[in-house]
């Protein structure tokens, strides 16, 4: 299961509670996020729009547990950014992969005003890194169009793509991580090109979810919109756009009842 914005694993504990009778399941914090390190510097090209750095460790990071913690090819679930890592390791890695849960994948690909939406991914990294995370995140707010109900677990408690963490995690990784998150990662895995044509191929392993409660969010849109282009239709499941920390129970049952079939 291949976090979001977070990076951290803590926002599919419960939910993982819940599909672990059924699967084994792994949860990775994303490298330079929780627990997990960079153990390289950032290239200079980590500034520019279209630097794929990032998500390139992310990809080869989960091939590289699915290989060593498995002699099968495995199920991969991500959502958000974490949904664009998954989709990238479809088009890298696809032997490895048996089948693919897509959550409201935070990508511009299939968006008939593309160049707009990177054009405001930019913004809202521009504001971070000025203005701070706040005045960002309602740049965020206005594009993404989230839900109130996945609002509030955004700002309730705290600004931040963290907000679904645990305190314990927020304390080792909320500033740096959230930092990252919209100086970087955000416009880059937002903008960074899908190969539609590779992931037509194997589009029998992809399944396309979207929130029940997401309905209007931009995220929810590219669900629909790529499974539109692969000629399926995209798979509502409980809760928002954080339906797993909303509803774990139910999230779980629908996710495992997709995989199944």
């Amino acid at each position: 299961m291949i976090p979001g914005a977070s990076g951290v694993n803590d926002s599919y504990m419960d939910t993982a509670e819940e599909l672990k009778s059924h699967f084994t399941v792994v949860l990775p914090d994303r490298r330079g996020y929780g627990y997990s390190e960079l153990t390289e510097p950032m290239p200079a090209s980590i500034n520019q729009t279209h630097d794929t750095f990032r998500l390139e460790k992310d990809t080869e990071d989960m091939a590289a547990l699915a290989k060593n913690l498995s002699d099968n090819a495995v199920y991969i679930m991500g959502t958000d950014t974490g949904a664009v890592v998954a989709m990238r390791m479809l088009e890298k890695f696809p032997d490895l992969i048996v089948g693919a849960a897509i959550h409201e994948p935070l990508n511009a690909t299939v968006f008939p005003n593309r160049t707009e939406l990177e054009k405001e991914a930019q913004k809202i990294s521009q504001a971070a890194e000025i203005e701070g995370i706040p005045a960002a995140m309602r740049i965020f707010e206005y594009v993404m169009k989230p839900s109130q109900l996945d609002m509030k677990v955004l700002v309730e408690d705290t600004i931040a793509p963290c907000a679904v963490c645990s305190p314990d995690t927020m304390d080792s990784n909320s500033a740096e991580s959230t930092k990252i998150w919209m100086q970087y990662e955000l416009r880059q895995y937002m903008d960074y090109e899908v190969d539609l044509g590779q992931l037509r191929k194997i589009a029998h392993k992809i399944a396309w979810l979207k929130g029940k409660a997401s309905k209007g969010s931009l995220v929810y849109q590219a669900s629909d919109l790529f499974a539109r282009d692969m000629d399926k239709e995209a798979s509502e499941v409980a809760g928002g756009h954080f339906g797993y920390v909303q509803e774990p129970e139910s999230f779980a049952k629908d996710l495992s009842s997709i995989l199944d079939k």
